[in-house]
């Protein structure tokens, strides 16, 4: 079921963009761990300017 989800959003996303930003955390509390994921689909010609900002490219 998630990745129909998954699938289908991403799908909707590409009419704005082909490229997606993945993020894999992990957080940990009182010794409790958490993996999650996060998914930014960015609008046109704002992925670039993040990448920037970030010193990767």
């Amino acid at each position: 079921m998630l990745a129909a989800v998954m699938t289908t959003t991403f799908i909707d996303a590409e009419q704005y963009s082909d490229l997606i930003l993945a993020i894999d955390t992990k957080f940990i509390i009182d010794n409790n761990e958490i993996a999650g994921n996060f998914f930014f689909i960015p609008k046109p010609g704002t992925f670039n300017f993040i990448l920037k900002k970030l010193g990767l490219c």
